[in-house]
């Protein structure tokens, strides 16, 4: 089965639109859960390694993680699925967060914590003084 392409635009693009979690994740990492080292999230292998299966509890992108048998980490293991999640990806010019892009998306977030709290305001039903 083949994968659907995914639509690449501008950053500016990008960020006008991507949804407020995955800018936060961006900007501060991602949420793995605490509990992805037990039970179904880790896959017992014959040769002693495991595999950590997590998605982010905030903008739900998949991660495998590879523990060997000696509890090293081979990055040529390990995997990020991007591409598993709509939006996620924007690439004019490759995947490249630069410092000013990354002031960029701080800025952003800023922006959308500030119009959400105005949101928020409560008018007073009254006048002071009337």
């Amino acid at each position: 089965m083949q994968k659907a392409p995914t639509r690449r635009v501008s950053f500016e693009q990008w960020l006008a639109n991507a949804p407020t979690e995955y800018l936060i994740c961006r900007d501060m990492g991602h949420a793995w859960p605490n509990d992805g080292w037990a039970g179904d999230h880790c896959e017992n292998r014959r040769d002693g390694s495991h595999m950590l299966h997590m998605i982010c509890e905030r903008c739900g992108l998949p991660r495998e993680r590879y523990i060997g048998g000696q509890g090293e980490i081979d990055s040529k293991w390990n995997r990020l699925h991007y591409d598993k999640i709509p939006g996620y990806l924007f690439s004019d010019d490759g995947f490249v967060l630069n410092r000013e892009r990354r002031m960029q998306l701080r800025r952003e977030l800023l922006r959308r914590a500030t119009e959400e709290r105005h949101k928020r305001v409560v008018p007073i039903p009254f006048r002071i003084g009337a």
